[in-house]
């Protein structure tokens, strides 16, 4: 395509000078950019105002502990149900609850947490969905316990540097677009292979988690929001595309308005610099409707494996990995290397992975000002964990429930780590003649610690 060279001595000819070129602009549409974009500018400190307030004084956060039986025999497809079951805290507003009460759609946080080489399975969540996730559990494990439990994101600082503790973290991004999922447990099943175990893909990660030892903690955090399936339609175009099949051209609101200036201003701007914009001379030339008959193995698997993630739900997601050690304890490798190896297990080539975001998200070789940048990275991400929030940092991506559950799920009887909290036995029903004084289950029995010969170390309970 020839390149396209556009003159502004004719449009200075005729104004006199830049001020003037500007007001001869302005006056004749180029007025509309400015103000789409004073009137965006303005939406989004608005309604992060209002959203602010609604959590802060409507929403009480509540930090859920999941202990469930030793001898559990469940698979990730009962967390699968689970995540389904959560979807449920989807919801609409209205234009007014939206915009002038500052209603917005309420997530959940999945955490994994080692404290000292102690693993904890925790839910964060609204207190008004604490019902709603005890009985999506309790569905699926019956013989669980939970447990409100102090914040223990608050017990390390949130400022760096800090005369006594160091951290370090990141976010996972998907390496592709999230249409393509990345590899879940149905993939980690030997099927056909009669008496064969399943290879939890978990369990290398609790492995990483319980060896740390004291003074040191890592914590995961999988944000996920629940969303309509819009998302789906996307994964459609996707598949098309990989097939071959025309798709039609989409336009968002941004492509509307430049298309509205550039009716205004293209023939301004034909006129005075003498250029013809719009004007194409390039024809496409015809194509096949479809590449199907010619696809490869491999490429249908692909194809296959898009339809199969836009055919469950999916929630909008963030993960989020912090590991935080005294000074004289901290070893980044236990964090860095141990968990990002960890996660390779759901990477696949010809689909999609995750990977560590290091441009702009944790501490990295920076050239200028390296130690007070990747002070103020790390504080900026550790205060992103401790509120839970799904605006600081990458942005957000979509995976579903079968990619969620491989990714957080309750050990099977295959894994074998040690320090893990779970029951020591299954819960049986009260009698009806013993007085109960709360509604809430007990909290996890002491297991004991094999590098000390003393209880673990318990999260505060919520009294």
């Amino acid at each position: 395509m020839p390149s396209i060279v556009i003159d502004l001595d004719p449009i200075l000819s005729v104004a006199g000078d830049p001020l003037s070129a500007a007001e001869f602009l302005l006056t004749r549409g180029a007025w509309v950019i400015f103000v789409y974009f004073l009137w965006w500018m303005g939406k989004a400190l608005w309604m992060n105002h209002i959203q602010n307030n609604f959590l802060a004084e409507k929403l009480r956060p509540v930090l859920l502990a999941i202990d469930v039986p030793k001898l559990s025999l469940q698979t990730p497809k009962a967390v699968e149900n689970i995540f389904a079951h959560l979807a449920g805290a989807h919801g609409s507003h209205n234009r007014r609850e939206k915009y002038f009460h500052g209603n917005l759609q309420e997530w959940f946080s999945l955490e994994m947490v080692s404290i000292d080489g102690y693993v904890q399975f925790l839910v964060w969540t609204w207190d008004k969905y604490r019902d709603l996730v005890e009985t999506a559990i309790y569905a699926q494990y019956p013989d669980a316990q939970i447990t409100e439990v102090e914040d223990y994101a608050k017990a390390i600082p949130k400022q760096y540097p800090d005369t006594e503790w160091d951290a370090w973290g990141t976010e996972l991004i998907l390496v592709k677009d999230q249409g393509y999922p990345i590899r879940t447990w149905e993939q980690f099943e030997h099927k056909g292979i009669k008496d064969e175990p399943f290879k939890d893909p978990l369990a290398a990660m609790l492995e990483n988690l319980a060896r740390i030892g004291p003074g040191e903690q890592i914590w995961i955090q999988i944000l996920i929001k629940p969303i309509d399936q819009s998302w789906q339609k996307k994964a459609v175009l996707l598949v098309k595309k990989l097939i071959g099949a025309k798709v039609p051209e989409q336009k968002s609101a941004l492509d509307s308005v430049m298309g509205t200036v550039g009716a205004i201003a293209n023939p301004i701007l034909n006129e005075v610099a003498g250029v013809e914009f719009g004007a194409t001379t390039e024809k496409k030339k015809d194509e096949p409707l479809s590449k199907v008959l010619f696809m490869s193995p491999g490429e249908r698997a692909v194809v296959e494996l898009v339809e199969k993630k836009a055919s469950k739900i999916g929630f909008q997601t963030k993960i989020r990995v912090i590991y935080a050690a005294r000074k004289e304890a901290f070893k980044k490798a236990h964090g860095a290397q141990a968990i990002v190896g960890a996660i390779k297990q759901y990477n696949t080539n010809d689909a999609n992975a995750l990977k560590p975001e290091f441009k702009s998200v944790g501490p990295s070789s920076l050239w200028l000002f390296k130690d007070r940048r990747n002070s103020w990275r790390k504080t900026k991400l550790v205060r992103a964990y401790q509120k839970r929030s799904m605006h600081v940092g990458m942005p957000a991506y979509v995976l579903n429930t079968e990619e969620l559950a491989s990714l957080w799920h309750f050990p099977t009887q295959a894994v074998h780590a040690p320090l893990i909290m779970r029951t020591d036995a299954r819960r049986a029903q009260a009698p009806s003649s013993l007085p109960t004084t709360s509604s809430s289950a007990p909290s996890s029995l002491p297991i004991p610690d094999q590098k000390s010969g003393g209880p673990p170390p318990q999260l505060p309970v919520v009294s």
